[in-house]
């Protein structure tokens, strides 16, 4: 028999035995019984159950332990060697040593009437059932890895190494309850996310990824919430960028009539140096570079025309975790040393770019930035998010009193201007 042909009687009995009604009775008594491997409970289980899925398993079981394998009462021939051996004995002699199937298909196959058909028929048997037994082994230690896991990736991957198992039958239903189970503590997770935070992107997140999650009478009031708080915010500063944003974000809202109108009586925007939009709220929008900077350095207060008060100082660790809602916007951080030294100015025009790295030269008028669009800026050190490739205890920093460069420790404590993405 070719080893697909016990692969296929293996599987059609698994299916048979899967299919049969679910009695956990019988699984409970098979279960003992099997444990134990002694031939007199097998006995037991087959007076108990003679028709029982594991009828045929407990039968061979029963064989094996009583020692009724064909061929085995038989005394095995004895193989000639030296000038008495014939072909076939030296053929048996090899079989023996390699000991598979196919070998002994091929020799019963040539020698159907010789010396040790009985034996190859005996070992032929006791693979085949080694084989089976082996199968049914991986397939319950591949069920029992899955049920300790009880996760939908298990489960998946058992059905898929044995699409015909003797659990398949249990799996189906274990695997879409694991997936319901996984998709609801994925949809809590998202909702706790955007609870936490509590801003308009992270409710959005959550509405789009679940628009018919569980969540959706609570999402629909949070955002009315904010669509209220928004709208305050704006109809108060009358600023564009405000009105604009709060438009974007809720086209169906109930203010969405009374921000339309606002909006088109707002006179044009104004811009600084062709380059900055003021957005009338403290931030203005780099065109070349589309990015939205603070005018004003941390600890400094906007007044709608100037930066007041003095700069504070940070260690480059604390201004990397810094964040804010400025103006209405999240999303704030540190710059990159490209972006923070975009924003240097050299009245002089020498140089007039900072791609060779070099500070402003000639007579040039301090801060080296715009101070149209960002007034107030303090002539000492900015830090960048940057840190120093050579040197990780140090990062990258720009001295807005010369427009230089240069890297330090990260114990430090400069000024900080934050920056987030561009609309």
């Amino acid at each position: 028999m070719k080893i697909g042909n016990v692969i296929a009687i293996l599987g059609l009995s698994m299916l048979i035995s899967s299919v049969v009604r679910a009695d956990p009775k019988e699984d409970g008594f098979w279960s003992s019984v099997s444990k134990g491997n002694v031939a007199e409970e097998y006995e037991l289980y087959l007076d108990q159950y003679p028709k029982g899925k594991f009828a045929l398993e407990s039968k061979r079981r029963l064989e094996r332990l009583k020692g009724k394998v064909i061929g085995a009462e038989l005394p095995e021939p004895v193989v000639r060697t030296g000038a008495d051996a014939t072909a076939e004995d030296v053929l048996w002699a090899t079989l023996k040593q390699n000991h598979r199937i196919e070998e002994y298909q091929a020799y019963l196959k040539a020698y159907p009437q010789g010396r040790f058909v009985q034996a190859a028929k005996a070992q032929l048997q006791r693979l085949v059932r080694e084989g089976e037994d082996a199968a049914l082994k991986a397939d319950d230690e591949a069920w029992r890895f899955a049920e300790v896991l009880g996760s939908s990736e298990a489960m998946q991957r058992y059905l898929d190494a044995y699409p015909q198992g003797r659990h398949r039958v249990k799996a189906s239903p274990l695997l879409e309850r694991a997936r319901q189970k996984e998709a609801r503590e994925a949809e809590d997770s998202a909702w706790k996310a955007a609870e936490a935070k509590g801003e308009f992107d992270s409710y959005k997140a959550y509405g789009d990824a679940y628009p018919n999650g569980a969540y959706q009478p609570l999402l629909q009031l949070r955002l009315n919430t904010l669509e209220s708080k928004e709208w305050a915010v704006a109809e108060y500063t009358k600023s564009r960028a405000a009105l604009e944003r709060f438009i974007k974000r809720y086209p169906q809202g109930q203010y969405l009539a009374q921000a339309q109108v606002k909006f088109a009586t707002l006179p044009t925007p104004k811009q600084i140096a062709n380059r900055y939009q003021d957005n009338d709220d403290g931030t203005v929008t780099d065109f070349k570079n589309k990015l939205q900077w603070m005018r004003c350095a941390v600890g400094q207060a906007w007044d709608g025309s100037t930066c007041q008060g003095t700069a504070d100082k940070h260690t480059w660790e604390a201004a990397r975790l810094m964040n804010s809602n400025f103006g209405g916007y999240s999303g704030w951080r540190l710059p990159k040393i490209e972006e923070l030294k975009s924003l240097l100015y050299c009245s002089s025009g020498n140089p007039t770019t900072w791609s060779d790295g070099k500070p402003c030269e000639g007579a040039y008028l301090r801060p080296t930035i715009n101070s149209y669009a960002f007034p107030n800026t303090p002539t000492a050190s900015f830090w960048s998010s940057s840190f120093d490739d050579h040197f990780p205890a140090h990062a990258w920093f720009v001295v807005f009193g010369n427009g230089d460069a240069l890297t330090g420790y990260k114990g430090g404590t400069y000024h900080v201007r934050l920056v987030r993405n561009g609309q």
